[in-house]
């Protein structure tokens, strides 16, 4: 992409029109070719009180896409023969005999339906409330109140985003491992990686200034409010480049194809078909996009990446 300066001219003006259009304060985009970045650029502020612009270093709450680190965390587990993806969630966290699953056994909800956004639990843990907006973060409150959850669908029987799923597999990975989740996907994924500037907070001071600040939705008053919280606007560099192209140190490519589909002798559910779904990774149709990256946001944080 480098020289095609019509490309570049295109993707510029596309990424400056996507942030006037949606009134944001700024926003970054990249493209990946391979495991190279091709094209990147960089609009408008990070930090809108400040003056600050946006630029190559900004880092960005990485919020749901955290989800791709925990499906890589259970697949390293299972890896090494620590967990397997076909047993219910209730051998390792004890307390979701307390949810309830009108359908049929809570057994049912298995840790490769909870990684493929099958296994029928609701979208978000008990507390969180949207309107504030307020993410109840924490798996040991969501395990403290599990008389709380239930199978809200019947499980592999249609997809169903949960970022409940989600977070109760970072729990599996806390408990298996018997290592803190943000430390488990520090040492185990990010710096093998070499990642330095993805992490959990609290972050390091020098990385801390490179956090662009959030922002609520303007909707109709024109106006932005700041946020503690923030949704990524970026497409990242660094985990897009990891995606296609180093999985192998974090995964055995043996695992891949069997991630995200049903397990021998099963089947997803009558009259559907395994496809590319937003917020799961079902990549039959991308042989470049392993299924053990399968797209969470667990604890009380995202990372910030860039």
């Amino acid at each position: 992409m480098a020289g095609n300066s019509s490309v570049t001219a295109e993707l510029e003006a596309a990424l400056a029109g996507f942030v006037a259009e949606n009134r944001l304060p700024g926003g970054s985009a990249a493209v990946v070719c391979g495991s190279e970045i091709g094209w990147s650029a960089d609009v408008g502020l990070a930090d809108a009180a400040a003056g600050r612009p946006t630029g190559p270093a900004t880092l960005y709450r990485i919020a749901s896409i955290t989800k791709t680190f925990t499906g890589t965390a259970v697949m390293q587990l299972r890896d090494g023969g620590r967990l397997a993806l076909d047993e219910p969630a209730v051998t390792y966290l004890p307390e979701l005999r307390g949810a309830a699953n009108p359908f049929g056994p809570i057994e049912a909800v298995t840790i490769r339906r909870m990684l493929c956004h099958e296994s029928g639990l609701a979208t978000d843990p008990p507390g969180t409330d949207w309107s504030v907006p307020r993410y109840q973060g924490s798996p040991e409150v969501t395990l403290a109140n599990a008389a709380d959850l239930a199978v809200k669908v019947a499980p592999e029987s249609q997809h169903k985003y949960s970022d409940l799923g989600y977070q109760l597999l970072g729990e599996i990975v806390t408990r298996v491992s018997g290592v803190p989740y943000p430390r488990y996907v520090r040492e185990s994924i990010l710096d093998p990686l070499g990642m330095s500037a993805t992490g959990f907070e609290p972050l390091s001071e020098p990385l801390r200034d490179r956090c662009a600040a959030g922002y609520d939705w303007p909707g109709l008053t024109g106006s932005f409010r700041p946020l503690l919280a923030l949704l990524a606007l970026l497409a990242l560099l660094a985990l897009l480049s990891w995606r296609r192209s180093h999985c192998a140190r974090c995964t055995s490519p043996a695992t891949w194809p069997t991630t995200a589909g049903p397990g021998p002798g099963e089947s997803r559910g009558a009259g559907s078909a395994w496809t590319t779904t937003s917020g799961s990774s079902t990549p039959g149709d991308c042989p470049a996009s392993p299924r053990s990256c399968a797209s969470i946001q667990c604890g009380n944080s995202a990372p910030w990446s860039w």
